[in-house]
């Protein structure tokens, strides 16, 4: 897995809410807009930074438990699997 790859949807879903809040400012200032779009449109990211939060960690927990069994294991003799 990439370094950056947890943070993608993040980036995608902030770049996406930025386009709709402003679509929605602009909306509101011509007619009524919902009120509680701005609010969502903000924090909407947030689900995805979470996300990538406990994906990199998992990532890291991963690759402690591969190191632990690499160094439990037997070095194998020459010639054999």
């Amino acid at each position: 897995m990439k370094p950056n790859s947890p943070w993608i949807a993040a980036i995608f879903c902030a770049f996406i809410c930025v386009f709709m809040m402003v679509g929605q400012i602009m909306e509101s200032a011509s007619q009524n807009g919902h009120p509680f779009a701005p609010a969502f449109y903000s924090f909407l990211p947030m689900c995805f930074v979470y996300v990538g939060i406990l994906m990199k960690q998992m990532q890291q927990e991963i690759q402690d438990l591969r190191k632990q069994v690499a160094a439990k294991q037997p070095a194998a003799p020459d010639g054999s699997c």
